[in-house]
């Protein structure tokens, strides 16, 4: 079975975005059977010094053994997860052109908010985005759509290719760029 990875960044961008991403990735990953558990996996990113910290945190809502934190230190390991993630969670409140090229470039999805300047680039063809009202809606919405994209494979092949398409169009100014294409 192909691992669903879901990739983020941790509270080194944004201590409210990591709080809405690990508690999105937590009510999608307690309302799916323990064989589907097997094939999930969130991957965090952030600085070296907030690691036990995110672990900790991971452990009090009982998915340490679904969660991989890296530091920003182990590049080879991060461009690895980039390279083999299903989709990016970025429920940030700004807009990180930068972050949304990177994840375009390697053809994954992204999920984050509308109306902070990542609507520019994402749109249905590359993404989903949602309305931010509150934490708590935020992170129903952004479960759901997780869970969408799990039991939905076609709709996510479809995602990474638009993703792929999307950075051709809007980053590379008619540059040949050979991207990573696969399954995902």
């Amino acid at each position: 079975m192909t691992p669903f990875i879901v990739l983020s960044l941790g509270d080194f961008i944004s201590e409210n975005g990591s709080y809405v991403a690990l508690h999105s990735f937590t009510n999608f990953y307690h309302n799916t059977t323990s064989k589907h558990q097997k094939r999930i996996e969130l991957v965090l990113i952030d600085e070296h010094e907030n690691l036990k910290q995110q672990l900790a945190f991971c452990k009090k809502l009982q998915i340490e053994d679904a969660v991989t934190v890296l530091h920003l230190g182990q590049q080879e390991r991060i461009e690895s997860m980039y390279k083999n993630a299903s989709i990016f969670m970025l429920p940030v409140r700004r807009h990180l052109n930068a972050i949304v090229q990177e994840c375009l470039s390697y053809g994954l999805p992204l999920l984050g908010y509308d109306g902070f300047g990542t609507e520019q680039v994402i749109d249905q063809t590359c993404g989903m985005l949602v309305q931010y009202d509150t934490d708590e809606e935020s992170i129903l919405d952004f479960s759901r759509m997780l869970r969408m994209l799990y039991f939905d494979p076609e709709a996510r092949k479809i995602l990474c290719k638009g993703a792929e398409a999307r950075y051709e169009k809007e980053f590379t100014w008619g540059q040949k760029n050979h991207l990573r294409v696969g399954s995902r």
